[in-house]
């Protein structure tokens, strides 16, 4: 049983009543405080730490063809990058290469107590290069535990390995960029292991048509790539 109490007195009963047709009666079965007398109400948290992790592991995936579906639904795609988007290029006569960029990251967050509470998250990155005007979210999907693999692997390319969105930003120009995880991506940083995520195109995502180059390019030093976390220890 889980109660509302913390550090209180609970071997003090109280009498529970209920309303029926506008009168109010004491319940027949009233609490009995000798079952919460063991109950553990949890320790308080201590103050507000911040640890920084540099990613354990960076990737990015592409792969074009003259067919927009086929492009986006392949199943595998080379290794390249790191960049984020897709892009299309005309070669007349109504021919269009498409070509879609998705990112891997990977940090070591086995360091995390295990019993810590994640109050927020954010990735940070460096946005080395944009080439159109179009805007669009970088978005953060999870593939855990499986996608995408410490070590290049072809197959993290397909879109179908990642769902969900656990924080988005709209890159608007190169610089320093930021996502700030949402509450149930701050639930799925591994504090026994490491923590994967995807970062893809919302236009990616919602499947819009490129116009041009709609990428961006990402420093891909491990030190440019980091995952900021604010967590309490128990104390």
């Amino acid at each position: 049983m889980i109660t509302c109490v913390k550090k209180a007195f609970i071997d003090i009963p109280a009498t529970k009543y209920y309303k029926y047709h506008g009168l109010i009666k004491p319940c027949n079965i009233q609490p009995d405080p000798v079952c919460f007398l063991t109950y553990d109400t949890g320790e308080p948290w201590g103050p507000p730490i911040e640890r920084t992790f540099s990613a354990y592991y960076d990737v990015g995936w592409n792969y074009s063809d003259f067919n927009y579906t086929d492009a986006h639904d392949h199943v595998s795609g080379g290794i390249y990058g790191p960049y984020i988007g897709q892009s299309k290029e005309d070669f007349g006569g109504g021919l269009f290469l498409y070509q879609f960029y998705r990112m891997g990251v990977v940090w070591d967050t086995v360091i995390l107590p295990w019993d810590c509470r994640i109050l927020s998250a954010i990735i940070q990155l460096t946005i080395t290069d944009k080439w159109s005007g179009v805007l669009f979210d970088v978005v953060v999907r999870n593939g855990m535990p499986n996608f995408p693999h410490i070590t290049d692997h072809i197959y993290d390319y397909y879109y179908d390995n990642y769902w969900g969105d656990f924080g988005r930003n709209t890159i608007t120009s190169p610089g320093s960029f930021e996502i700030q995880l949402t509450e149930m991506g701050c639930l799925l940083i591994n504090k026994d292991g490491y923590t994967k995520f995807a970062l893809i195109s919302s236009h990616d995502i919602d499947r819009v048509t490129p116009i041009l180059n709609d990428t961006i390019a990402i420093n891909g030093l491990s030190s440019f790539i980091k995952l900021k976390v604010v967590y309490q220890e128990v104390i």
